[in-house]
């Protein structure tokens, strides 16, 4: 569900979400948003709201989603940088974004260590994404440490660093297979999940999330 405003200088969509982020030059007409999202979101409490750079605004609303879904496949997912998203079962989600990001480096002249940080924040956003998609659509939604889920084969277990042959390609030094590394990433996180010594319910950094 979704309904509009206008003011002087543009539309303002305003969607059925927990979070959303608005050019600040609309900040001024904050009440005139909120009332919006109330008519489209029902019921819907306003938490917060932050000024997050000198062009944006961040609204944060709480709404009750219903019970979560009790029962359905469980799935592993990677998020890296050469795509946004791999599954455990080899589908992959932007495979465009490496080239995006790349293209985006070329017209940085920023330290090394500041792209660094700018790509980890960027991954932190697409998790939170992934997991408020997940709340709004009453899927369970968990995390398990990733350490050396990028340098361990997921069939036989041999883990190394020397595993990992570049971003994009994976080989056992032990047994010789080769695979796609976000893919068998992804896996290693589902299994992490599922058998692992944390087990459901541990809060880290990448994701398992049964749908």
């Amino acid at each position: 569900m979704q309904s509009e405003i206008h003011d002087r200088d543009q539309a303002a969509r305003v969607e059925a979400r927990p979070c959303r982020i608005w050019p600040r030059r609309q900040f001024l007409h904050r009440h005139l948003l909120e009332r919006a999202y109330r008519e489209a979101v029902s019921p819907g409490q306003r938490l917060n709201s932050y000024i997050i750079t000198d062009r944006y605004v961040q609204f944060s609303f709480k709404i009750e989603t219903g019970r979560k879904k009790a029962s359905g496949e469980q799935v592993g997912v990677d998020t890296g940088v050469n795509v946004l998203a791999a599954l455990f079962t080899g589908l992959k989600l932007g495979i465009d974004i490496k080239a995006l990001i790349e293209t985006i480096n070329r017209c940085q002249y920023a330290s090394k260590r500041q792209k660094k940080l700018r790509r980890a924040l960027k991954q932190r956003i697409d998790l939170e994404r992934l997991r408020m998609a997940c709340e709004w659509n009453r899927v369970s939604y968990r995390t398990v440490p990733p350490y050396k889920t990028s340098q361990q084969w997921s069939e036989c277990g041999h883990t190394e660093q020397g595993n990992r042959l570049s971003w994009e390609r994976f080989r056992c030094r032990r047994c010789g297979y080769a695979d796609d590394a976000d893919v068998n990433a992804a896996r290693n996180i589902l299994s992490r999940f599922l058998t692992g010594a944390y087990g459901p319910g541990s809060q880290t950094n990448s994701v398992a999330c049964p749908t």
